[in-house]
């Protein structure tokens, strides 16, 4: 039997349909921490599952792949925690105008800070969102690329 090393931690679920927007839970066991590939409709997932999301890569910005993430946002705001996000380029000015739709009159110290990487042809563009800052955009740094994977 072929051993499967880290992959056997890993238990992906899929919920979408056929037809419905792509949504893939990657459940990280035994910590019950998770990945969200794209972000679809989210309404069918369980308030806990979305708790324990770590990272959200999102592969392109068409509304069937990100229309779930206000459904994220409101589940996780108050969690004082990191989500990292990865996505294409333009990604991160995505997120900035989804989160600039909501007044932030009322942050905390405690609320989640998302730290988008946009994945650009020859660097990483890291972003970040502050709850606590009311979710305004600071670019970090550039990160390397050292892959030969290609951007589309």
């Amino acid at each position: 039997m072929q051993d499967l090393g880290l992959f056997r931690h890993l238990q992906p679920s899929l919920f979408s349909g056929l037809i419905d927007d792509p949504v893939m839970l990657v459940n990280i066991r035994p910590t019950g921490r998770g990945l969200l590939l794209d972000c679809g409709q989210l309404h069918h997932v369980a308030k806990r599952v979305l708790r324990s999301i770590d990272a959200l890569f999102i592969s392109h910005a068409h509304m069937d792949h990100l229309m779930g993430f206000d459904h994220l946002l409101r589940h996780v705001l108050v969690a004082p925690r990191t989500i990292k996000i990865h996505g294409p380029p333009g990604i991160a000015e995505r997120i900035s105008h989804k989160l600039a739709g909501y007044d932030w009159n009322l942050t905390e110290e405690h609320w989640c800070t998302f730290e988008v990487y946009e994945v650009q042809p020859k660097q990483i563009e890291l972003f970040e969102f502050a709850g606590s800052r009311g979710f305004t955009s600071q670019h970090r740094q550039t990160l390397p690329r050292n892959d030969r994977i290609p951007v589309i």
